[in-house]
């Protein structure tokens, strides 16, 4: 059976650039969480777009090698399919918020591809007891700290279900207690079966229980 994260011979360059933002990458993953480090403009964020199709669909450029996830060509498949396969937390988790308020803002990804509402409920339920945000559900997504909009925008991933979860340096903005609470969803989710991809400069906490290490240069 092939890897969850299949890529080999990947070179990727942005519109109007020469210079390879990703050369010759290969990288085989299935399962575990993965720590993604390296310098800042090395390459982190650009790996973790290629992981959802972000790169190269949204963002154009020239690319050629093997990109496979979960078992989609992922340069032959749309970024809304690859959704339902793939999480994706940005960084600023306040600029990924769709809607004010936690409960829909969560259930903005399921709406997207048409669950129905007895479905959309359960799930978006489901999902606040999980990661304990049942508390917040009726709250205004401005109004929530640091560490709750992380979590939020965690779950606003995880009800899709997907087999992946990428994070882009979530941990950049949080306290010590916000950081660790993150870090013990990200091992929960490890240890359920699910693939967690970590972009990080902040290692200390992170690669005593890391998987595998990818370094970018």
């Amino acid at each position: 059976m092939a890897p969850r994260v299949d890529i080999a011979a990947l070179r990727y360059c942005y519109p109007e650039t020469g210079v390879a933002a990703l050369d010759e990458v290969e990288l085989a993953l299935d399962g575990g969480l993965c720590v993604v480090a390296g310098p800042s403009g090395g390459g982190k964020s650009t790996l973790l777009r290629l992981l959802n199709g972000l790169v190269p669909h949204m963002y154009g450029g020239h690319i050629r090698g093997r990109a496979r996830v979960d078992g989609h060509d992922v340069l032959r498949t749309t970024t809304r399919r690859l959704a339902t396969s793939v999480g994706f937390v940005f960084q600023d988790a306040e600029r990924q918020a769709v809607h004010a308020t936690v409960e829909r803002d969560i259930a903005f990804g399921l709406e997207n591809i048409g669950v129905p509402a007895t479905l959309m409920r359960g799930r978006v339920d489901d999902i606040l007891h999980r990661l304990d945000l049942h508390h917040l559900r009726t709250r205004t997504i401005t109004t929530l700290s640091g560490g709750e909009r992380q979590r939020v925008a965690v779950a606003g991933a995880l009800v899709l279900e997907p087999r992946l979860l990428v994070l882009d340096e979530p941990f950049a903005q949080l306290d010590a207690r916000s950081a660790q609470a993150l870090l013990d969803i990200c091992l929960r989710l490890r240890d359920g079966g699910t693939t967690v991809v970590v972009s990080e400069h902040r290692l200390d906490e992170l690669l005593p229980v890391a998987d595998s290490l990818v370094a970018v240069a």
